[in-house]
């Protein structure tokens, strides 16, 4: 064990009983094959740890486990990671792999039940959040899945306390605890060769850093049988493009010489299950074949299209490229790419944002590679739209191999590379006659191989003719400046940087060669931008002039829809606008809302106060097959003109808009309006429903059952609408089919701002949560504006009440409380 430096291998794990349990299993093996290494164990926390409310699909799905560990794996904190192999992404990240794959435990699904307990209800609620486990258990009839999160140990507590009539776990996780031993529960094995388990299901893997000393260790520890079998599962989840969100089980074995798969997944037209056998030298080739199998007669995948954005002006992309926005019914798209560009894409298109910045990646890139799959192989039109052009230095070509392995057509939609564009726009042509005849374009990111330093021959790059133009190297300016010069360019020489290219908050700075680190200092210049350096940075050709809100930087919270909306106005003024926190919309539990369904003729009205509401609700309806016409006799209304035009895309006009665009206003206006119409409350007397609004946590108004009220909206929705039609004595149903969680943006990163716009309630809670006070002194410099006095009134809560409102609740409305502002400054 001399190549062996360290004497302790440091082992990563969750805190749950079972990670535990598994990594101590990990641990023992390396000991008893390597007496000298002594294991030491480090309990990390993951996002799906924290998250136990939330079903996996809606925050990240399987990598919820994973990110930490791969993370401290990288850093050096840890050397070895131990997963369930069921819960490992399909994409590892970049530099790490799968050392051993250990003997395989039970791979079965078990049905558990209290012993002696005969369900009470129909149909009986089977608890699991795994889409494979539920189509799979329906089939049985008469049972209804219902969201089960938690350890093992939690689950069964929440099965005896009669939450669930049943729940399903996986056999090798209650090994592995001993709770086979437990007297209160019965245990039914669901047969893998019918019942198909998770791709994985019943392995531990051992994940490591490429060449780590430590894999030699984790060869020795490595089941052959496994890690086949293990590997040809992968192979058919990635084939399918199937992440944690479709209903995909994949199972493979070998018996007497002879490697066996079985596959069932979820199509439009039902479950389907497909097996095939040969030799295990094939279990690879048999992968492919199974999936072959397993989608034959189907409709044919969607189209992937990669996009090139432009150099940064929503106007500069190409007009194929707008078309095609237009159609987008999966837009995937980065930072790089103007926001603007969003309110191209029609409003119900499923929107995802992978953004990458310098030292900060939201989503890897194999991930990205993933989620094109899956969602083309859903049969929809997606769109990958990339700042500048794919192919320049945009990793289009990684894509577009992922995509033909998988099967998937696609196109490629080039776009003006920021190389030219942007440099154009600042004044600076890359060529020009007698001067420049040729330009070089390079990368200058970090190389990830070396670790250190910058990759490619810049004494070569030196001594080449022409315009040099460095994308992506700001961060890294005086390493490239210096290696220039050392390699023999003239100091100088004439330099530039530009940022922001192309946008009305472009800033440009020029400099000699050897001075242009300390003038893009100066500045304050930040990435990204772009490096050029040359004869040609001389000229000046540019007539560009200044916005309005020119030098103004605006800190944007929201959805991505009305985020993108304001980010359009505001740049076209010429504001710099950065993140500020994003919203995301998350369904919350569709029980209520379908017992709606079922029986229509008990509303008169549906009030939407949001688009959001509009969207899930008639999302849902398709999914459940609610025929349109039953919504014939409900009349509608909305809190303001923006879903109202969203409720008239899907063909309904509504009955009742408000004058002011308020939750409040629409409930006194809608109270006004009905009794001015004759629209009488219930029989029960407002007293009594005003006593039922306070005390009630259902939202549900006792009153008439007839002509009531359904208000689908979200969960932190503001109670003025529910509490005035109580008061008024009208019946509702008050049923939350969506939240809103927050994706914070770090406070130090919006302390240059000189504003920052919030657009609900729910999102300034959610940027405040858990910092309040240091959200709170963030205002002390910069000046929040609202969209609404409701907003506002929820800003004034944490003490903040200098807010700026804008009186029209649009992005046109923010852009006109913005302007007033900076006229009274400048007075």
């Amino acid at each position: 064990m001399g190549a062996i430096k360290r004497r302790t291998v440091r082992i990563g794990t969750r805190k749950s009983r079972l990670a535990l349990v598994q990594t101590n299993m990990v641990a023992e093996a390396i000991e008893a094959v390597c007496p000298e290494v002594k294991c030491e164990l480090v309990p990390l926390m993951t996002k799906g740890d924290k998250i136990l409310k939330t079903s996996l699909v809606a925050f990240g799905g399987k990598g919820a486990f994973v990110e930490e560990f791969e993370q401290s794996l990288l850093n050096g904190d840890i050397d070895l990671a131990v997963h369930s192999a069921k819960d490992m992404p399909m994409d590892l990240s970049d530099g790490l792999c799968i050392g051993a794959v250990l003997k395989r435990e039970d791979p079965r699904d078990v049905f558990v039940t209290v012993k002696g307990r005969t369900p009470e209800r129909s149909p009986r609620i089977i608890g699991t959040g795994s889409p494979r486990r539920q189509v799979q258990i329906m089939e049985r009839g008469d049972v209804e899945c219902r969201l089960l999160r938690g350890n093992v140990d939690t689950r069964l507590e929440k099965l005896y306390q009669k939450e669930y009539d049943g729940i399903i776990l996986a056999a090798a996780g209650l090994n592995r605890l001993g709770l086979f031993n437990d007297p209160r529960f019965s245990f039914e094995f669901l047969e893998p060769e019918m019942f198909i388990p998770a791709g994985g299901q019943g392995i531990i893997a051992v994940e490591a850093k490429k060449g780590s000393e430590v894999l030699k260790i984790l060869k020795k520890l490595n089941d052959k049988e496994a890690e086949r079998a293990l590997f040809a599962e992968r192979k058919v989840l990635r084939l399918l493009g199937a992440g944690c969100t479709a209903a995909v089980g994949v199972y493979a074995k070998e018996e007497n010489g002879t490697f066996w798969m079985g596959l069932m997944r979820e199509t439009k037209n039902g479950l389907i299950r497909r097996k095939i056998s040969g030799a295990p030298e094939d279990s690879m080739k048999l992968a492919e074949l199974l999936v072959k199998k397993g989608t034959e007669g189907e409709l044919p995948a969607g189209k992937a299209y990669l996009v090139g954005a432009g150099p940064g002006n929503g106007g500069l992309i190409t007009v194929k490229g707008q078309q095609t926005l237009k159609a987008a019914e999966v837009l995937v798209y980065d930072r790089l790419g103007s926001e603007e560009l969003l309110s191209l894409v029609p409003e119900d298109c499923e929107r995802i944002y992978v953004g990458k910045e310098a030292g900060h990646h939201i989503k890897k890139q194999s991930e990205i590679n993933r989620i094109l799959v899956e969602k083309a192989l859903e049969g929809k039109r997606v769109i990958r739209l990339k700042g500048g052009d794919p192919f320049v230095f945009g990793r289009g070509g990684e894509e577009i191999q992922a995509l033909t392995e998988a099967g998937i057509p696609y196109e490629v939609i080039p776009g003006v590379t920021s190389a030219i564009g942007a440099l154009e726009a600042a004044g600076i042509p890359v060529t020009h006659r007698n001067i420049a005849r040729d330009f070089h374009v390079f990368t200058g990111h970090i190389s990830h191989e070396g670790g250190e330093g910058l990759s490619g021959d810049y004494s070569l790059y030196a001594k080449l003719p022409g315009t040099l133009i460095f994308l992506m190297g700001l961060s890294n300016l005086e390493e490239i400046v210096k290696r220039l010069i050392d390699g023999g360019k003239d100091g100088e020489t004439p330099a530039a940087v530009v940022t922001d290219g192309t946008l009305s908050r472009m800033r440009v700075v020029r400099a000699s060669l050897k001075d242009l680190p300390e003038a893009v200092r100066k500045a304050g210049l930040t990435p990204p931008g772009i490096i050029t350096v040359g004869e040609v940075c001389a000229f000046h050709f540019t007539s560009m002039v200044p916005g309005v809100l020119t030098g103004i930087t605006v800190g944007v919270t929201g959805t991505e829809a009305v985020r993108g909306r304001i980010i359009s106005r505001l740049s076209d003024e010429g504001a710099k606008t950065v993140r500020a926190g994003e919203s995301l919309v998350v369904r919350e539990s569709m029980e209520r809302l379908d017992q709606a369904f079922a029986d229509l003729s008990r509303y008169r009205w549906v009030i939407f106060t949001s688009r959001n509401a509009v969207r899930i609700f008639f999302e849902r309806m398709r999914e459940r097959r609610v025929d349109l016409r039953k919504l014939g006799s409900l009349k509608f209304a909305v809190v303001g003109r923006g879903t109202g035009e969203y409720l008239e895309s899907v063909g309904i006009t509504p009955d009742f808009i408000p004058e002011e665009y308020t939750t409040k206003a629409l409930a006194d206006g809608l109270v006004k309006y009905l009794k001015e119409n004759g629209e009488t409350s219930g029989a029960k007397t407002a007293a009594a429903n005003v006593a039922y609004s306070i005390s009630s946590s259902e939202n549900v108004c006792p009153c008439a059952e007839a002509g009531k009220f359904l208000i689908p909206r979200a969960k932190q929705g503001s109670k003025v609408l529910t509490e005035t039609l109580a008061e008024q004595g009208y019946a509702f149903d008050d049923i939350p089919i969506y939240d809103i969680l927050v994706e914070q943006t770090e406070l130090a990163r919006l302390k240059t701002a000189d504003y920052i716009t919030f657009e609900s309630g729910s999102g300034v809670r959610g940027f405040f949560a858990g910092r309040e006070a240091e959200a709170a002194s963030l205002f002390e410099t910069v000046r929040p504006v609202c969209i609404g006095k409701v907003t506002a009134a929820v800003l004034a809560e944490y003490g903040v009440k200098n807010a700026l409102t804008a009186s029209d609740y649009t992005a046109d409305g923010i852009l006109e409380v913005l302007l007033t502002d900076r006229n009274e400054i400048t007075r």
